[in-house]
């Protein structure tokens, strides 16, 4: 539960993998993938995943994973919040319960790829290493010449971290 509101953060369950591929597809911001990476995320990689719930219906998700031969980190694949919901900081807190959920894994780095012209995520991950006193570096991860579809934007990895651990 999330201090103040209405809103639970749940491991997701397979059955919700289609509610997150809906918050991506009506999100206007994100690039959607297929329903049935939603579903392989809520069903596989659930431990690394949250969903955000008001009343019963999802406003918000994050999948993520921990990449082969990273254990220490959390790769953040997406993070949606229903357009209704953003700008409340759900987002943050989403991140902050997988940090949490995680610590026992000894997880202490987050890594997401952005675009530059994603203000609000490049804001989000500067913010979070802010608050655990981290660093963050960032790094050319995809080149804009490396997509197929030409028009996309370079997409930068950024690193936050070591983030304490609490435990």
């Amino acid at each position: 539960m999330i201090r103040g509101t209405r809103i639970q953060l749940q491991t997701p369950k397979a059955e919700q993998g289609f509610a997150m591929w809906q918050l991506a597809s009506d999100s206007g911001v994100l690039e959607p993938n297929s329903s049935y990476a939603y579903l392989m995320f809520a069903k596989f990689f659930a431990e690394t995943c949250v969903l955000a719930v008001e009343e019963g219906i999802p406003i918000g998700f994050v999948t993520g994973f921990i990449p082969p031969g990273s254990p220490q980190t959390l790769f953040v694949w997406q993070i949606g919040v229903s357009a209704a919901h953003r700008g409340k900081g759900i987002g943050k807190h989403m991140l902050r319960e997988l940090l949490r959920r995680l610590e026992s894994k000894s997880v202490c780095y987050l890594e997401a790829t952005v675009t530059m012209s994603n203000d609000a995520s490049k804001a989000l991950f500067t913010s979070l290493a802010n608050e655990y006193s981290a660093r963050y570096q960032i790094n050319e991860c995809f080149s804009a010449e490396m997509f197929p579809e030409g028009g996309h934007e370079a997409e930068w990895t950024y690193r936050v971290g070591p983030i304490p651990i609490q435990s």
